[in-house]
């Protein structure tokens, strides 16, 4: 079956950085209008509310993407998480789905730091699931990756007095270290970094005291992969 494309124009606002001059570009790029093709990017499944949201941010946010080996900026974009599907606004006002596989890499900006996404194939038990993955650090030998997921739960039966029924999106993460093409799930834990590279474990133990790293921080962990890299 031919699925229905729409060229989008991306007329404008991409400034690429040769010192963030603003250039009209006139790069066609397919897509698919989001505007009712699907209903995971909808708060609404059935009439029947639903609480949580199919994306990653609610609002549009200023970010860029990869396509064709160039780099678009400062485009209004939105992640659908459960859907693994970019949207972008166009000028106009339009808002358009980037179709799978056209946009290796994209990112956000965030007032506190640029978020980095890439595409990948992640091992799923027996098969291979193709998603962007946040890099939260990308190196020569290893990358320490976070999945984000949505689970959509469908509402329960009514019942009297109670409140009503919704759907619901949950957020889940997943954390692998990506090393040698292997992909190595591990919790976001300082004893199960340490764990994985057991073989470094007491220069990595006294480095991370030391440097006094936030197992919360990305830029801490960026950090101690660098190190660790290092060692190898």
């Amino acid at each position: 079956m031919k699925q229905f494309l729409i060229i989008a124009l991306l007329l404008c606002v991409f400034s690429t950085t040769a010192q963030d001059s603003n250039t009209l570009m006139n790069q066609q790029i397919n897509g698919a209008t989001a505007n009712g093709a699907n209903s995971s990017w909808l708060y609404v499944h059935n009439d029947i509310p639903t609480k949580g949201t199919p994306v990653l941010f609610t609002e549009w946010t200023k970010g860029w993407l990869a396509y064709q080996g160039k780099k678009y900026d400062s485009i209004p974009l939105k992640f659908n998480v459960y859907q693994n599907e970019l949207m972008f606004k166009t000028p106009k006002g339009d808002s358009l789905l980037v179709i799978k596989g056209q946009v290796p890499t994209f990112g956000f900006y965030l007032p506190t730091q640029t978020m980095y996404f890439k595409a990948y194939k992640v091992p799923t038990g027996k098969t291979v699931q193709e998603a962007y993955c946040e890099v939260i650090y990308e190196g020569s030998k290893l990358a320490f990756i976070k999945k984000h997921t949505k689970v959509f739960s469908k509402a329960g039966k009514a019942e009297a007095y109670a409140e009503p029924p919704a759907n619901r999106y949950t957020d889940e993460t997943t954390f692998y270290i990506v090393k040698n093409q292997e992909w190595i799930e591990v919790s976001r834990k300082k004893k199960a970094l340490l764990k994985t590279f057991a073989e470094k474990k007491e220069l990595l133990e006294k480095f991370w005291e030391t440097e006094k790293l936030d197992i919360d921080k990305d830029t801490d962990l960026k950090k101690f992969f660098e190190y660790y890299e290092s060692l190898l």
